[in-house]
């Protein structure tokens, strides 16, 4: 489907110290809960505060760039004739699905006094579906190498990577938890999609969700009291909220239209999705404390959210406003929309780098431009 093209999150299910509310008010909202915030007009643009990392097929193919200025292509960091896609912060450095050994392989860059490129699973496989650790240091994901689809771990703590839920079904789509001990995943081994949890150290498998429906895109709130997933129970594929204190579901948004892709603002007060209008997709958000719900895009184009930044809560997403796929981000109001990519070629699955981050991106800035200093503009 679409919107799993676009929707790439680093940051859900890690921690953070400011927690929301406990007790969601009643959605106050009519007409399906939506209020209309902003246009897509905007006259004050936002500094881009933090690098982003994305895809690009300006190239000629799908490879990874990493800038740190709005309206610049940036560094393109893989300059490789195969596909490369998807990149996440993981150690010092970063990994990223490539086809340059013939398959589907997870890749590490770092860099030292040139950019290593390592290549993780080494197998004639598919390798896919990335979900890295809070800390940076482990990396769930799936592969077919033993003749279906589960889910792996890759740790320092040896190769090859660990099948962690050897099943007959497809296992797919891992999230880790915040204590990085657990995660979740989503499975049909019950006759239709649900949401499961279990440990890297095995034991049970525990259905999350339990309904006769496909629930689907299952991410943890940072402060790890939330699951944000997909579901169709109630006829057409809605936005739901798990609590895991005490395991009920309440939905988000409830309607005839598509709503995907949900993700958590890193201080676990905000969810924000995509939400079809008519035909095109527009970013909602709702606060938790309020229950409020808003629609931060109009209806001119197609937006697709991506992710949170890792601090100051401001939204990056995909859009189609100029013509063309491009890398945007706008404040969590939606105000201050800022365009950061602007090229005839697609610019998607972008991601916001987090401090620990900053210093591979400088160092790779630094071997292009001697001169680079963070926060100055390039000449």
């Amino acid at each position: 489907m679409l919107f799993l093209i676009f929707a790439l999150v680093i940051l859900a299910g890690c921690p953070s110290d400011t927690p929301p509310d406990d007790t969601p008010a009643q959605n106050k909202d009519q007409d399906n809960g939506l209020k209309p915030l902003v246009s897509d007009e905007t006259t004050e643009k936002i500094p881009l505060p933090f690098p982003i990392a994305y895809t690009s097929e300006r190239d000629g193919n799908a490879e990874i760039y990493i800038t740190f200025f709005e309206n610049s292509a940036g560094i393109n960091i893989t300059k490789h004739e195969s596909k490369d896609y998807g990149f996440k912060p993981f150690r010092d450095g970063g990994v990223f699905i490539s086809q340059r050994e013939g398959d589907h392989d997870i890749f590490y860059v770092h860099i030292k006094d040139e950019l290593i490129f390592e290549n993780l699973t080494l197998n004639p496989s598919v390798e896919k579906q990335m979900a890295v650790s809070c800390d940076y240091q482990k990396l769930l994901f799936t592969s077919n190498r033993d003749g279906d689809m589960e889910i792996f771990l890759y740790s320092r703590e040896g190769f090859p990577p660990r099948n962690l839920t050897r099943n007959e079904s497809t296992d797919s789509f891992p999230v880790w938890m915040p204590d990085g001990k657990t995660f979740l995943f989503e499975s049909n081994r019950t006759g239709d999609w649900e949401i499961f949890m279990r440990s890297v150290d095995g034991g049970a498998n525990t259905n999350l969700t339990n309904n006769n429906a496909n629930e689907h895109f299952a991410q943890v709130s940072p402060d790890g009291k939330y699951m944000a997933f997909e579901s169709d129970r109630n006829g057409a594929q809605d936005i739901y909220l798990f609590e895991f204190e005490n395991e009920t579901v309440r939905s988000i948004i409830n309607d005839k239209s598509m709503d995907d892709s949900p993700v958590f603002s890193n201080d676990s007060k905000y969810i924000a999705w995509n939400h079809d209008q008519n035909g095109r997709s527009q970013i909602c958000i709702i606060n938790l404390n309020s229950w409020e719900i808003s629609e931060l895009t109009a209806p001119s184009a197609d937006n697709w959210i991506s992710g949170f930044s890792p601090h100051d809560n401001l939204i990056l997403y995909v859009s189609k406003q100029t013509g063309n796929l491009d890398v945007w981000f706008m404040s969590i109001d939606g105000s201050g929309k800022t365009q950061v990519t602007n090229s005839e070629a697609s610019d998607y699955y972008p991601v916001f780098l987090p401090d620990s981050a900053i210093e591979i991106t400088r160092s790779i800035y630094k071997q292009k431009y001697p001169d680079f200093e963070y926060g100055k503009p390039l000449d």
